[in-house]
């Protein structure tokens, strides 16, 4: 059951980078002002990641499960803007992180049984 929601989660979490990076159109609700923190905007994609990422990281074991928590700490930072590379979204690269981590791990479960 725990494995099912990994992958369920991770699906979700695959489709909300992919309309992060890609920007397609028809998605512009996500990109809707959700509350304001010191001086930046937070869309509802940026909560909706969030949201997915603690689940990822609930669902995750072991030291992936550390690395997780690493990187939506480097991810909160790049949202909120205290990490900063020229050219280089790191919000991105860290959930891209976390979900070929979870993928690892899940298939490495999946392979045991």
């Amino acid at each position: 059951m725990r494995e099912d929601m990994l992958a369920a989660i991770l699906v979700v979490l695959t489709a909300l980078w992919i309309v992060a990076v890609a920007q397609p159109g028809g998605t512009d609700f996500v990109r809707v002002s959700f509350l304001s923190l010191n001086g930046r905007m937070l869309t509802v994609l940026d909560v909706l990641m969030a949201a997915a990422l603690l689940g990822v990281m609930a669902a995750l074991r072991g030291a992936v499960a550390v690395a997780g928590i690493l990187l939506f700490t480097l991810w909160g930072m790049s949202v909120f803007g205290y990490v900063r590379i020229e050219g280089v979204p790191v919000a991105a690269l860290a959930v891209l992180v976390v979900i070929l981590g979870g993928v690892v791990q899940a298939m490495g479960h999946w392979a045991r049984r």
